[in-house]
């Protein structure tokens, strides 16, 4: 029978949440009570025991044995996200509230998932200023865990510092002192610094043009060297599979260095040839160019009506502190 319902489980397709799901219940499920729940011979005693559900007060039944969770799921989930949902913000305030001895969920994060969250907060699903604020609010937590790689400079930072151009534009925002200040607490955030494809200083400089501040001014704390631009190549390859792989793998790459080259006084030229290759690409594969749809988006979803709009921009200041 157990074996059966074994088969059944794998041969039914689960969403992406149910499976983030199922990943906390079980880590923040008592290590005592784990063998109890998870394993299948251990089923009759389970319910023999009569154990309650803290929060629902119902008999816990046996559960489906744990197996590890991929981190793309997560990525995944963000993406399939509504425009104007909560649901991000939901998720982030439920993961980060547990013990910070339930390491395991802490230690699941990386760069690449507080990368996609902050995408999809600005260009597609909203409350951007928020989610970040909560990525601020709970750096500490994740670090303290001993998660140190999170919050990284190739994606954390960059990624901050993309948002932020594409935010101060549309919002028609320029203050130097304000955008330095932002700028350090956003970097002092930072705990892997990892500038592996050199496109902190390109951003930075552009930040700095946009916001007006000095050269002299744009020192941060810890950050001794600047890497040279290392950016990946396709060259002359027409594989299918091959360009599918370069666009797929280098999206994030691509509206990085596109934003660069929208706000940079003078586009590097690695960053000019890596975009006309992978726009090369788009149309060789006959697809749309993700990031052109993705900045008009960003208008539609931070429309503000004029009357809660000076409300709330001093909200969202205090949450980017």
């Amino acid at each position: 029978m157990l074996k059966n319902c074994s088969r059944f489980y794998s041969a039914v397709a689960k969403s992406n949440k149910q499976l983030l799901d199922e990943f906390y219940q079980y880590h923040t499920t008592r290590m005592n009570l784990r063998p109890l729940i998870y394993r299948p011979k251990n089923a009759t005693l389970l319910r023999s025991m009569d154990l309650k559900d803290p929060e629902t007060n119902k008999p816990i039944q046996p559960r489906e044995p744990m197996k590890p969770l991929k981190k793309q799921v997560l990525n995944n989930f963000v993406q399939e996200i509504p425009q104007g949902s909560k649901e991000l913000m939901d998720f982030l305030q439920k993961w980060f509230k547990v013990s910070n001895r339930k390491r395991e969920l802490f230690a699941f994060l990386e760069g690449s998932h507080l990368q996609v969250m902050l995408v999809a907060s600005l260009f597609r699903i909203g409350h951007y200023s928020h989610v970040l604020g909560l990525l601020h609010s709970y750096q500490s937590k994740v670090v303290g865990t001993g998660n140190t790689k999170a919050y990284d400079q190739d994606r954390f930072f960059n990624t901050v510092l993309m948002c932020s151009l594409l935010r101060n534009d549309l919002k028609d925002l320029k203050d130097a002192e304000i955008g330095l200040k932002k700028l350090k607490v956003n970097w002092g955030k930072v705990t892997e610094k990892n500038d592996t494809l050199g496109l902190t200083q390109p951003l930075l400089e552009a930040y700095a043009n946009q916001q007006g501040i000095s050269k002299e001014d744009l020192v941060l704390k810890g950050r001794e060297t600047i890497s040279n631009i290392n950016l990946p190549s396709i060259g002359d390859e027409s594989r299918f599979s091959r360009l599918v792989t370069f666009i797929t793998e280098n999206k994030y790459t691509y509206f990085l260095a596109r934003t660069i080259q929208k706000f940079s006084e003078s586009c590097p030229s690695e960053i000019e040839t890596f975009i006309n290759e992978y726009k090369n690409a788009l149309t060789t594969l006959k697809k749309d160019d993700e990031y052109d749809w993705s900045v008009q988006n960003m208008t539609e979803v931070n429309k503000i009506p004029e009357e809660t709009k000076q409300e709330t921009e001093t909200q969202e200041e205090t949450q980017e502190q």
